[in-house]
């Protein structure tokens, strides 16, 4: 199947959206993204044998390569930010639940040591209610 030929319109609707893309780019995203926002089916290599095409590519190309975009690094930051604030909570949960333990633990104790003075657990009992 040959692809069709694009028209001057055409052309400018695959630059506008090649100005616009901001994620990974290669050939195969570009075609299906014509597929999808401009209902043309094209190949790559359509794509490829009109300059002002080719042109924008290489651009967008280098500009993803040269520099991380401004929404990946603040989505990239704010998953940082997230991580950490999820490792103190993780680190504050595991030293709470030690002092837990470790209060289990003397709670056990003080009730064995109950079983050998009635007052005692009597005592213990009476708080518990």
């Amino acid at each position: 199947m040959v692809a069709p030929a694009l028209n001057t319109k055409q052309v400018r609707e695959v630059e506008r959206i090649l100005i616009s893309w901001s994620t990974k780019l290669t050939w195969q995203l570009l075609v299906e993204r014509i597929e999808i926002e401009l209902e043309i089916a094209v190949t790559r290599q359509t794509l490829s044998k009109y300059r002002a095409i080719q042109s924008a590519y290489k651009l967008k190309k280098q500009a993803l390569r040269g520099q991380p975009n401004h929404d990946f690094i603040e989505f990239t930051q704010k998953n940082v930010d997230t991580y950490q604030s999820l490792r103190a909570a993780e680190a504050k949960v595991a030293v709470l639940q030690r002092q837990i333990d470790a209060q289990l633990v003397f709670i056990q104790k003080i009730f064995e040591e109950a079983d050998s003075y009635p007052q005692l657990r009597a005592l213990l009992i009476k708080l518990a209610d």
